[in-house]
Protein backbone atom coordinates (compact mmCIF):
# COMPACT_ATOMS: atom_id res chain seq x y z
CA UNK A 1 0.00 0.00 0.00
CA UNK A 2 1.41 3.27 -1.22
CA UNK A 3 0.43 6.17 0.85
CA UNK A 4 -0.04 9.60 -0.45
CA UNK A 5 0.94 12.97 1.37
CA UNK A 6 -1.83 15.29 1.54
CA UNK A 7 -1.07 18.75 -0.28
CA UNK A 8 -1.54 21.21 2.48
CA UNK A 9 -0.21 24.72 2.62
CA UNK A 10 2.30 25.76 5.24
CA UNK A 11 1.67 29.07 6.93
CA UNK A 12 4.20 31.13 5.11
CA UNK A 13 2.56 29.70 1.79
CA UNK A 14 -0.94 30.66 3.40
CA UNK A 15 0.49 34.16 4.58
CA UNK A 16 2.40 34.53 0.72
CA UNK A 17 -1.30 33.96 -0.88
CA UNK A 18 -3.41 36.21 1.15
CA UNK A 19 -0.93 39.27 0.71
CA UNK A 20 -0.90 38.57 -2.95
CA UNK A 21 -4.94 38.44 -3.15
CA UNK A 22 -5.26 41.30 -0.47
CA UNK A 23 -2.85 43.26 -3.33
CA UNK A 24 -4.96 41.97 -6.06
CA UNK A 25 -8.08 43.57 -4.43
CA UNK A 26 -6.18 46.83 -3.84
CA UNK A 27 -4.92 47.38 -7.12
CA UNK A 28 -8.39 46.70 -8.66
CA UNK A 29 -10.41 49.34 -6.20
CA UNK A 30 -7.81 51.77 -7.59
CA UNK A 31 -8.06 51.10 -10.80
CA UNK A 32 -12.20 51.32 -10.45
CA UNK A 33 -11.68 54.42 -8.67
CA UNK A 34 -9.91 56.44 -10.81
CA UNK A 35 -11.65 55.16 -13.65
CA UNK A 36 -15.17 56.46 -12.07
CA UNK A 37 -13.07 59.83 -11.58
CA UNK A 38 -12.11 60.11 -15.28
CA UNK A 39 -15.86 59.15 -16.69
CA UNK A 40 -17.14 61.45 -14.17
CA UNK A 41 -14.99 64.34 -15.09
CA UNK A 42 -15.72 63.92 -18.63
CA UNK A 43 -19.48 63.37 -18.35
CA UNK A 44 -19.38 66.88 -16.93
CA UNK A 45 -18.29 68.35 -20.52
CA UNK A 46 -20.05 65.70 -23.12
CA UNK A 47 -23.72 65.81 -21.42
CA UNK A 48 -25.67 62.31 -22.30
CA UNK A 49 -27.56 62.39 -25.34
CA UNK A 50 -31.55 61.59 -24.33
CA UNK A 51 -34.26 60.71 -26.71
CA UNK A 52 -35.82 63.84 -25.96
CA UNK A 53 -33.13 65.84 -27.56
CA UNK A 54 -32.32 66.69 -31.50
CA UNK A 55 -28.44 66.99 -32.54
CA UNK A 56 -27.66 67.62 -36.43
CA UNK A 57 -23.66 68.16 -37.63
CA UNK A 58 -20.82 67.20 -38.99
CA UNK A 59 -18.44 65.41 -36.66
CA UNK A 60 -15.01 67.03 -35.79
CA UNK A 61 -13.88 64.10 -33.61
CA UNK A 62 -14.58 60.85 -31.54
CA UNK A 63 -12.90 59.18 -28.43
CA UNK A 64 -14.12 56.10 -27.18
CA UNK A 65 -13.74 54.38 -23.68
CA UNK A 66 -14.10 51.24 -22.29
CA UNK A 67 -14.72 51.41 -18.53
CA UNK A 68 -14.96 48.62 -15.68
CA UNK A 69 -17.47 50.20 -14.13
CA UNK A 70 -19.24 51.38 -17.01
CA UNK A 71 -19.85 49.70 -20.23
CA UNK A 72 -18.55 51.24 -23.20
CA UNK A 73 -19.21 55.17 -23.94
CA UNK A 74 -18.15 57.67 -27.07
CA UNK A 75 -17.11 61.31 -26.80
CA UNK A 76 -18.42 63.55 -29.41
CA UNK A 77 -17.20 66.28 -30.80
CA UNK A 78 -19.13 68.47 -33.92
CA UNK A 79 -17.29 71.22 -36.26
CA UNK A 80 -19.83 73.41 -34.55
CA UNK A 81 -18.42 72.79 -31.32
CA UNK A 82 -21.92 70.98 -29.63
CA UNK A 83 -20.50 68.35 -27.55
CA UNK A 84 -22.13 64.50 -26.48
CA UNK A 85 -21.74 61.48 -24.92
CA UNK A 86 -23.77 58.02 -25.83
CA UNK A 87 -23.67 55.08 -23.67
CA UNK A 88 -24.69 51.60 -24.83
CA UNK A 89 -24.87 50.76 -28.40
CA UNK A 90 -27.00 50.54 -31.80
CA UNK A 91 -26.38 47.75 -33.98
CA UNK A 92 -27.21 47.90 -38.04
CA UNK A 93 -26.71 44.56 -39.37
CA UNK A 94 -26.06 45.97 -42.85
CA UNK A 95 -23.25 48.05 -42.06
CA UNK A 96 -19.47 46.75 -42.55
CA UNK A 97 -18.96 47.52 -38.60
CA UNK A 98 -21.97 46.72 -36.68
CA UNK A 99 -21.52 48.50 -33.31
CA UNK A 100 -22.79 52.42 -33.69
CA UNK A 101 -19.62 53.50 -31.03
CA UNK A 102 -17.12 51.37 -33.81
CA UNK A 103 -18.76 52.57 -36.77
CA UNK A 104 -19.07 56.33 -36.58
CA UNK A 105 -16.03 58.01 -37.50
CA UNK A 106 -14.83 61.59 -37.83
CA UNK A 107 -16.71 63.57 -40.99
CA UNK A 108 -19.83 61.88 -40.67
CA UNK A 109 -22.74 63.98 -40.80
CA UNK A 110 -25.44 62.86 -37.74
CA UNK A 111 -28.73 63.73 -37.49
CA UNK A 112 -30.88 62.99 -34.28
CA UNK A 113 -34.58 64.64 -34.17
CA UNK A 114 -36.62 65.12 -30.93
CA UNK A 115 -38.33 62.12 -29.41
CA UNK A 116 -36.41 59.69 -31.32
CA UNK A 117 -34.00 57.06 -30.67
CA UNK A 118 -32.74 56.61 -34.31
CA UNK A 119 -29.65 58.10 -35.05
CA UNK A 120 -28.93 59.04 -38.86
CA UNK A 121 -25.38 58.70 -40.23
CA UNK A 122 -24.36 60.32 -43.44
CA UNK A 123 -20.86 59.15 -44.63
CA UNK A 124 -20.29 60.66 -48.35
CA UNK A 125 -23.18 59.17 -50.42
CA UNK A 126 -24.17 56.31 -48.16
CA UNK A 127 -27.22 56.86 -45.28
CA UNK A 128 -27.00 54.30 -42.69
CA UNK A 129 -29.48 54.24 -39.71
CA UNK A 130 -29.02 52.99 -36.07
CA UNK A 131 -31.67 52.53 -33.45
CA UNK A 132 -29.81 52.89 -29.88
CA UNK A 133 -29.65 50.08 -27.75
CA UNK A 134 -31.47 47.80 -30.53
CA UNK A 135 -30.49 45.77 -33.87
CA UNK A 136 -31.79 46.37 -37.09
CA UNK A 137 -31.74 44.48 -40.10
Amino acid sequence: MSSTKDPKLTKNELATFGIFILLFVVLLIIVMNSQSKGADKKASLYPQLHKYQSIEGRIKSISRERYIVDNSRIYIDFINEVKFSLGGSGYNRSSSLQDFTNFIQSGDSLIKRYGSDTVHIHRGEQRYYFVLDDVIN
